[in-house]
């Protein structure tokens, strides 16, 4: 049931559809468009939603009816998506909402999570010791950002709720543990994340010059680590569109 999934009060993204030949949304559509954001006012049944119209630069964005979009759906339980329909509008209380119907299942971002963004961002690493992975696996602790020393420097290619993919000096060998530092900064937000990340695979870089090429997959991050992360990617993917829209 939709009210076991979302919550009053839940954020949601809605991006129009446009030029769409029906079904299912295409994961990898979504967001890529203008991002309106609105919130959750109601839970109506099973398939109708009744959310907050969208607000940008202070304007209200009014929507029509039997617009169809997409929504990307932030819960306790995770991020949600899913094709809606505008089937009613209506003002309660001096607030302007509007009905949403589901047009299919509601389906959580599991692949999503692993979309992986092209980019080139420092980052810091080193194999963790002993002690600290014993530490991890009974305790689910990680050393404090400001405890962390003798750091090595690295270049992400790309990376994605599930793992990063990095350049550096070092080659590490398959399954080795890393503590892997990333500096996640966008809009207003400026996060530092202390990760513990497996290694899959390392081979010499095609460049060359004594580089190393890592993948490294991500454990045991937490929910809202790993949704800041998709947000942050979701972010910089818009971006990305957008500078390549704009020099065509």
């Amino acid at each position: 049931m939709v009210s076991k999934i979302i919550g009053i009060g839940n954020r949601v993204e809605f991006t129009k559809v446009e030029g769409t030949r029906g079904g299912k949304a295409d994961e990898k559509n979504i967001l890529k468009k203008k991002v309106y954001v609105s919130k959750v006012c109601d839970i109506i049944d099973d398939t109708r939603i009744k959310v907050a119209m969208p607000i940008e630069g202070g304007h209200i964005v009014a929507v029509s009816l039997n617009t169809k979009l997409d929504a990307c759906f932030y819960t306790a339980k995770g991020l949600y998506h899913g094709r809606v329909l505008v089937v009613e509008r209506m003002k309660e209380d001096n607030i302007y909402m509007m009905v949403v119907e589901l047009q299919y299942e509601l389906e959580k971002f599991q692949r999503r999570q692993y979309y992986r963004l092209s980019c080139t961002m420092d980052l810091q690493f080193r194999i963790m010791e002993d002690e600290e992975i014993e530490n991890f696996y009974k305790n689910k602790k990680l050393p404090d950002e400001r405890e962390l020393k003798l750091l090595h420097d690295g270049v992400a290619l790309d990376f994605s709720g599930g793992g990063v993919r990095f350049v550096a000096d070092e080659k590490y060998n398959k399954d080795d543990l890393l503590l892997v530092r990333l500096v996640i900064s966008y809009e207003s937000t400026h996060k530092v994340y202390v990760l513990v990340g497996k290694v899959i695979a390392t081979s010499e870089a095609k460049n060359g010059r004594k580089k190393y090429e890592s993948r490294v997959e991500f454990l045991d991050v937490s929910r809202k680590v790993r949704e800041e992360i998709i947000k942050y990617i979701f972010f910089e993917e818009r971006k990305q569109r957008k500078t390549d829209f704009n020099t065509k």
